[in-house]
């Protein structure tokens, strides 16, 4: 198996992303984040995910640029034990602004 130093491997992940539609802002925060996904030891999140990404974009499942807006000023949270996404029982608080 090649061994690609992790800057190297940030490179090609943004290529790749960018090859597929995203900006060059996108792809440089995914390729940093699955990287250092890899090197946090969590390699399911990392370059590997590249791939269905991708595939994602292809599928329109994502939409590169997408304008994002918030739907309404709460505190999200999924319960322990629930199946959202691909983690369970993740329990996450949004700060309200001002």
């Amino acid at each position: 198996m090649p061994i690609v130093q992790a800057d190297r491997l940030t490179v090609i992940a943004a290529e790749l992303m960018q090859g597929a539609g995203a900006s060059e802002e996108e792809a440089a925060i995914v390729s940093r984040h699955s990287i250092g996904a890899n090197l946090a030891g969590h390699d399911s999140h990392g370059i590997i995910a590249i791939p269905t990404y991708i595939d994602r974009i292809k599928r329109g499942h994502i939409v590169p640029g997408a304008p994002f807006a918030r739907s309404r000023r709460a505190i999200a949270s999924a319960p322990p034990g629930s199946r959202s996404g691909s983690d369970s029982g993740c329990i996450c608080a949004i700060s309200r602004g001002s």
